[in-house]
């Protein structure tokens, strides 16, 4: 097989692969923009739960049980516990709590993107990863060797490794 050939098809594997995965693509960059902003209320409602604990825990057991991320009692009365989420009845054991949740459509893109190994579909976050990497290297072969495009595109190739590891060193 000769050179251009090659070229060729490495450039159709390329378009094909992208085709394929461009909702993919766009359900991860919408997801990972939101993920920037998990720590406010972006895309997000209010959802109030009522759980039913041991009663008479401390602030510390409380917090376990909850699972609440920076738990702090913010005040407490003889039979209530006061938190930034709501409350805990310490009498009866009951907690109401308050937290903030990403609407439906946000929350299965976060899903999606939160994936873990032990996901019985990650194995389609596998092959998302292997579409990227693959897309990456066939984008070598769009342009000719030696060509204007292509060594502008190696310039932006170099500047874009340069920042990456300027992030990932400030990071």
């Amino acid at each position: 097989m000769n050179k251009t050939n090659w070229n060729l098809i490495l450039r159709k594997v390329h378009r094909y692969v992208g085709f394929l995965m461009v909702g993919v693509f766009l359900v991860y960059g919408i997801s990972g923009i939101v993920l920037l902003y998990r720590n406010t209320d972006l895309l997000k409602r209010p959802v109030t739960t009522t759980q039913n604990l041991d009663p008479k825990l401390s602030p510390e057991a409380l917090g376990s049980a909850l699972r609440l991320k920076n738990f702090k009692v913010t005040a407490t009365s003889p039979d209530t516990l006061y938190f930034a989420e709501g409350y805990y009845l310490t009498q009866t054991g009951v907690a109401q709590v308050t937290i903030q949740e990403s609407v439906p459509p946000i929350a299965q893109m976060i899903r999606m993107h939160k994936m873990v190994s032990s996901n019985p579909t990650h194995y389609f976050a596998l092959l998302v990863g292997i579409g990227l990497l693959l897309l990456v290297v066939t984008s070598f072969w769009m342009f000719k060797a030696g060509t204007a495009p292509f060594k502008q595109g190696m310039l932006f190739v170099g500047i874009g490794c340069a920042i990456t590891l300027l992030i990932l060193f400030l990071v």
